[in-house]
């Protein structure tokens, strides 16, 4: 669940049935990709580049999957790092139930949040998830006064367009901002990283041949952003 930030390590928590279902595969087609560990390994894992950190003011990142799908963990291993002085930040779609986010309320986590549509037919059609519920999160957490990025991951049919873009900008210029910091917005242009894992599972990935952005139409977003006063940023 936690990646560092300017390292490498990935710790999943994977399920106590994958040992035993690699014992039956010796093609090795099923691989432990993972194992069980508690919250305080996890810290001593990340802790081993605690001197990289000091040096390029990196931390932890928890990134997906959805790290809060696990909130207890999550609360855990942040309040051990936090302790420890490692600075921590979490990547999440929130789509999850409000308990889950409300969790971590209130801890130092830098907020990498997904901001995909604010139409719901288009974000239900696209993600199959809830708009309602993942605009309601994102309402909670502004208000609370968090430390919040917005990533807006531009993918041309679904939100790529102006219309969609301005109505996103609507919507996080109108989020609570308590603290009255200035927030960023990131855009992050589709790229086809994913295909030679269709490939591998010969699935048709039906966004292919349609991942370009123009950079003048990023460039129009962001200059919308910063007039709306965010700070932006492209590419992650």
């Amino acid at each position: 669940m936690a990646q560092r930030q300017d390292g490498s390590v990935q710790a999943n928590r994977a399920a106590k049935a994958v040992p035993r279902m690699s014992n039956v595969c010796p093609s090795l087609a099923i691989r432990i990709a993972g194992k069980e560990m508690t919250a305080e390994e996890v810290a001593c894992e990340v802790m081993k580049d605690a001197p990289f950190f000091a040096k390029s003011g990196g931390g932890a990142t928890f990134s997906g999957g959805e790290p809060l799908a696990h909130p207890a963990f999550a609360r855990e291993l942040v309040e051990i790092l936090a302790g420890r002085g490692v600075k921590v930040a979490i990547e999440t779609c929130l789509a999850v139930a409000p308990r889950a986010l409300e969790a971590l309320l209130g801890l130092p986590i830098l907020w990498l949040v997904d901001l995909k549509q604010v139409d719901s037919d288009r974000f239900e059609e696209g993600t199959g998830g809830n708009l309602g519920q993942v605009a309601a999160n994102i309402t909670t957490l502004a208000a609370s006064g968090a430390d919040l990025e917005l990533r807006v991951p531009l993918v041309p049919g679904f939100n790529a367009d102006d219309p969609s873009i301005e109505a996103m900008l609507r919507f996080a210029a109108a989020v609570p901002n308590p603290r009255g910091m200035t927030r960023r917005i990131d855009f992050l242009p589709y790229h086809e990283l994913a295909l030679g894992k269709y490939a591998m599972l010969d699935r048709e990935c039906s966004w292919m041949g349609r991942h370009a952005v123009d950079r003048r139409d990023v460039a129009r977003w962001e200059a919308k952003a910063a007039a709306l006063g965010f700070a932006t940023s492209t590419g992650g």
